[in-house]
């Protein structure tokens, strides 16, 4: 079993809202599937960078970013969260 830093307990607090932003398809699922099975019932994934900036809206708790998204779309990401907050 995996054991998360952000939750060592191997537990994810359910009302928890992640999201998770990747390019690579295998990460992606491989992360997803260990927030689940660590408790997280509200994971939203994003392949792309327009649909997580998109949804950004929705004040996740929690946003997983890729820095190698394409055009430089996990530092967009992160600039469009520091604007919102």
């Amino acid at each position: 079993m995996l054991i998360c830093p952000m939750f060592p307990t191997g537990t994810c607090t359910p009302l928890l809202s992640v999201f998770l932003a990747d390019s690579d398809l295998f990460c992606l699922h491989m992360y997803e599937q260990h927030l689940l099975n660590s408790g997280c019932a509200s994971v939203r994934v994003f392949k792309e960078r327009k649909s997580c900036m998109d949804a950004l809206a929705d004040k996740p708790d929690v946003v997983f970013i890729s820095i190698e998204l394409a055009d430089n779309g996990g530092q967009n990401i992160l600039r469009e969260i520091l604007r919102l907050n």
